[in-house]
This record gives structure tokens, sequence and C-alpha cells, in this order.
């Protein structure tokens, strides 16, 4: 699963509009709330790491949480939409390059290389390691056959996060909004393609999952939907089949869930059809969330609440630590709990604590290592002004 590693970008959403007033700071909110949801999701999804499932509460909430998985396509989309929006809006800038990369470079390397290290003390060295210090471990059933450690396991999508970062800017920079949605469309239709062939061909379910090529699909939507906020007529149409095509992925995600007797991560059907269409339906809670007209409406109020927004703030960190929280007290619980817990309950409220430990974690880096860190920003300003 992934985190989202994106702040609020607040100055660039009050240039776009969907519709006929401007955005304001709110709509930014919005969206750090539709990132709380996601984070919320892949923490929810990793407790079957610590809850057993011995009793009926503990094995309906493990089938339910299961689903948690789509919170990392969310967190693609939105990296897509944003990191897209950053780069058009700043193309043919003073220090366009430098300035998107020493950004991204600082609010990502510092916690990551810091948390990798850590990992790399508490265990030896296993056949791929070195993937994971060059953002390269989500092809690492491609490369090599070593299994992560369980610890590290969810960093794969930051790796692909990373490629998309390193990749995104050169095309932004070389081609014209139309050329880019021309591309960006073509790339849509051929990755789902691509992984429709590879999972009928007997491709690794795992290696349709983790790879960059096989998931690209997610951002390049995002960057469609950044492009189309950016052109009036484009963000009218958007508008007018925003409610269609919410209920149109509703219905075929339905339908994959049937098919496939479920909806895993790795299923058949999921692995084609259900991959794009919770791309689509991220691109439908973004733009929903950007939409002045829904201020109001029970999604919006819900993403603006302010647990959401904070837990959408600090997400970047709760995913790099959650694991390893999960992990420990599932491991303190087989030692001093397992024996008691005649009910299934001890279980629960270890993971629960753990949750717990992974925000007072994700507050104490944000204040003590990240917010130092990103101080740093103001020498690399998002649109090339000299300070």
């Amino acid at each position: 699963m992934t985190a989202s590693l994106i702040e609020s970008e607040r100055s660039q959403c009050k240039v776009i509009a969907f519709g006929s007033e401007p955005l304001s700071a709110s709509h930014c909110h919005a969206l750090d709330g539709l990132r709380g949801i996601a984070i919320v999701l892949v923490v929810c999804c990793h407790s079957n790491m610590a809850i057993d499932g011995s009793n009926v509460f503990e094995r309906y909430w493990l089938g339910l949480s299961s689903v948690g998985w789509c919170g990392v396509d969310l967190f693609f989309v939105l990296s897509g939409f944003l990191i897209s929006g950053i780069l058009l809006d700043s193309r043919g800038k003073r220090y366009y390059f430098r300035n998107f990369y020493a950004r991204r470079t600082l609010r990502i390397f510092p916690l990551y290389y810091a948390a990798l290290t850590i990992y790399s003390l508490c265990r030896p060295p296993f056949d791929g390691w070195l993937l994971h210090w060059i953002y390269l471990q989500n092809w690492i059933t491609v490369l090599s056959e070593a299994v992560p450690p369980l610890m590290l396991q969810p960093m794969w999508s930051l790796g692909v996060e990373e490629q998309f970062y390193l990749i995104c800017p050169l095309v932004v920079y070389a081609l014209d909004r139309r050329r880019l949605a021309q591309l960006f469309g073509l790339v849509f239709v051929a990755v789902f393609v691509g992984r429709c062939v590879a999972r009928w061909q007997g491709v690794d379910p795992l290696t349709i999952y983790f790879n960059t090529l096989f998931r690209v699909d997610t951002f390049a939507l995002g960057i469609l939907l950044a492009i189309a906020v950016r052109d009036r007529r484009l963000r009218a149409y958007v508008q007018r089949i925003r409610g269609p095509v919410f209920w149109f992925a509703v219905a075929g995600l339905a339908w994959v869930g049937v098919a496939d007797g479920g909806f895993s991560w790795l299923g058949r059907w999921n692995q084609t059809v259900g991959y794009t269409l919770l791309a689509v339906l991220g691109a439908v809670a973004i733009a929903t969330a950007m939409d002045h007209r829904a201020a109001r409406k029970p999604f919006r109020v819900l993403l603006e609440s302010p647990v959401l927004r904070y837990l959408g703030n600090r997400s970047y960190a709760i995913y790099v630590f959650h694991m390893a929280c999960i992990l420990i007290l599932k491991a303190y619980y087989r030692i001093r709990w397992q024996a008691a817990d005649k009910d299934g309950v001890l279980d629960v409220l270890a993971y629960m604590t753990a949750v717990l430990l992974c925000v007072a974690l994700a507050e104490m880096s944000w204040r003590c290592f990240e917010r130092p860190i990103l101080s740093l920003k103001r020498y690399f300003p998002r649109y090339g002004e000299s300070f």
C-alpha cells in the first residue's frame, strides 16, 4: 500500500475553478481529507497482521477491511493530479527542474531513508535489499526472487511514486497540454489493455500488482484530470459526466466483486477491469472534492472534517511507520496477552494500540524531523520566483 507524499497545495488550488467561482483554500482541505480516507483504508487493510479472526466480529471486520488495499489507487490518482498540476503551472518558469526535484527530495528522502536505516539495523540485509535504497523495490518480483521483510513490504508504492516523480517533469516540460492529454490518454488505454493481456497470459499476479508499467494508468488519469480543470470547456464537461461516471464505476466494481467472488487485490477481474474502475472512481472523488458547488454536501463535509484532514496531512509518516508498529504490538501480544485472550479481544486492543502509536510517531516525526527539513523549501519556490 501507499501513503501520499504530497502536502497541501493551497496556492495551486486557488487558480483552478470548477464552475463559475474560483477555488478557495477549503478545497485543498477537502483533498487533505481524501488523503485521510486513503490512509485509513490502507491501515485498516493491514489489520490482518494483528487480528486473528477468532470470533465472528473479527471475521466480519477482516472481510470488510480487506478491501482497504484500494487506498493505494486513490493515492496514485491524487499524485498524478497534484504533481502534474504543479508542473503545468510552473512550466516555463525559472528553475523549473531544480525547484521541483529539490522540493520533492526534501519531502520524500529524509523520512524514507531514516526509516530504512533504522529497519536495516533491526535485521540483516536480504537479497534485493539494495533495490529499496534506489527506489526500485516494486521491481523485486522481476529482478529478484527475494521476499522483503513484512516491515518493508508496503514500501513498494513509494518506489512507484518516485519513478513517476522522476519522469513526469520531463514529459510535462517537453509537450504542450494537447499533446500531454493525447499521450496520457493513450497511456491510460495501453496500460489497461496490457494488464488484461498479461493477466490472461498467466503473468504473475504479484508482478501485475507491484510493477510500475501495470499501475501507471492511475497516474495518467490524474494527469488528464489536472489538464481538464485548467480548460473551461473540459472543466464543464467533467462536471456533466461526473455523476454518470460515478455510478458506472460503482456498478462495474460491484460486478467485479461478484465475478471474482470477492474483492481481492489479486483477483483476475480486479487486476484487469477493477484497477481501472478504481482509478476512475478516485478521479471522480477528486473532482467532487474540488467542486465549490458541493461545499455543503455530505461527502465534502466529511472530507473537510478535522480528523480526516489531520490524518491526510500526516499520511506519509503514518504509512512509513504503520506496519512496524503493528508488527511490534503483535509480537508483544503473542508474548504477554495471547494466552489470556480467550474471547479474541486483546488482539484488537493490540491493533488499536499500534494505530495510536503510529499516529503519535507521525506527529513527533512531523514536529521534530519533517517540518524543520521542509522549511528549506523556501529556497526552492514552487513557481520559480527568486526570494
